[in-house]
């Protein structure tokens, strides 16, 4: 076996075992809370405003194995495509005159019988005999040559470029399966690097599946409570703090807008969301989920920072004739300007239909994100992401 294939199989297994193992580590902190994140919330008003993000290793180390298994069954297929052509053209081969007309072809018989040999010592008085041995070969035949050509290499040529198209496909997809592993596809944000130095750096898919684990487990460790502070929490001397899913936490109305916070402004948001906390949100500087999603929701339209993306080709694509559609299509292939959301207006009172329609924006494009996708927006990058909340 090549040591590259060796590879993509132990780091398939790999992957694998990670996926098993990210519920084993984010769970194993957090047996005491499932209980407790499936009690009645109507007993009292929660915020939720921090992510936990336990669901993005788990969705994220699906995707690997998924694209994993897709190139498996295209492979897969590509297999018994090459099989069943080759299967048929066989048949063909030695079914049909037509195709292979074995009469073109005369054998030529050669002798492959081995010498024998009988030696024969001559008397005294027979040395006027001039040899001394006798040497025959049977005649056991098989055929040497083939003269002529039974088949047109005519016939054959669809076969072989067939193959030649199954053999590019199948190392495409070695080189998918490679690239999976190995490329170095996902940026380094401030919630995954272990070191401000690594932010902007590339990592793997399981590099990036390793990192969220982490990440996982340090919000696991200031959203979960230990026994005592349960207790502590019962009696209402310590403020009570459960996670519940993020998308029930938006649906039930407690997740309405995130924690006021970015890396880059620490000191300005330490005291809540004040006049210094969102003026320096709305400055867009920093590089974690948090900083980015508050951006958005803070920054106004009137900020000199707001650049809304420049729809393209409006009038150009506004004229239904063939002309028009030719001018459309030319005025198209050119770039449009980029913009950034400023949702600072309709957003003022979090999460309602407004600031949802205006988050819910592909900067780049101004078109509507799918509603998964928005949804995965405002839950830090997976649908599964719990939210630490607080009573």
């Amino acid at each position: 076996m090549r040591k590259e294939n060796l590879k993509f199989i132990i780091s398939l297994f790999g992957i694998a075992l990670i996926t098993i193992g990210v519920g084993f580590l984010l769970l194993k902190e957090k047996v005491p809370q499932g209980a407790q994140a499936q009690e009645n919330l109507s007993d009292g008003e929660w915020t939720c405003r921090v992510i936990v993000p336990e669901g993005l290793p788990l969705q994220r180390s699906s995707e690997i194995l998924n694209g994993v298994y897709k190139e498996y069954i295209k492979a897969a297929g590509y297999l018994e495509s090459a099989i069943s052509s080759g299967q048929l053209t066989a048949g063909a081969l030695s079914q049909h005159k037509d195709v292979c007309d074995f009469a073109k072809c005369v054998a030529e018989a050669d002798n492959i019988a081995p010498d024998l040999i009988l030696g024969v010592k001559p008397l005294l008085f027979m040395d006027f005999l001039k040899f001394d041995g006798l040497s025959v070969r049977p005649p056991i035949c098989a055929k040497k040559d083939c003269v002529g050509d039974p088949c047109s290499v005519a016939v054959l040529n669809a076969t072989i470029e067939e193959m030649k198209i199954t053999q590019e496909a199948l190392k495409g997809s070695y080189e998918n399966i490679r690239a999976i592993f190995l490329d170095k596809t996902e940026t380094v944000t401030y919630d995954l690097a272990q070191d401000p130095k690594d932010i902007g750096n590339k990592l793997t898919k399981k590099e990036f599946v390793e990192q969220s684990i982490e990440w996982a487990q340090e919000e696991l460790k200031i959203c979960g409570l230990t026994q005592a502070e349960r207790a502590l929490a019962s009696e209402g001397k310590i403020q009570q703090r459960k996670e519940l899913l993020c998308l029930e936490a938006l649906s039930s109305g407690y997740y309405t807008r995130p924690k006021p916070w970015s890396e880059k402004c620490e000191q300005e948001c330490v005291a809540g969301l004040n006049e210094d906390c969102v003026k320096c949100l709305k400055e867009c500087q920093g590089d974690s989920f948090l900083a980015k999603l508050n951006c958005e929701m803070y920054r106004l339209p009137s900020d000199a920072n707001c650049e809304p993306a420049e729809v393209c080709c409006v009038t150009e694509c506004a004229d239904n004739s063939l002309i028009g559609q030719v001018s459309c299509e030319i005025c198209r292939q050119k770039p449009c300007k980029p913009g950034n959301l400023c949702c600072g207006e309709v957003c003022s009172e979090g999460f309602n239909a407004a600031c949802e329609a205006c988050l819910c924006k592909d900067p780049l494009t101004n078109e509507d994100l799918p509603k998964d996708e928005c949804l995965m927006k405002v839950c830090a990058g997976a649908l599964e992401n719990f939210m630490c909340c607080y009573k």
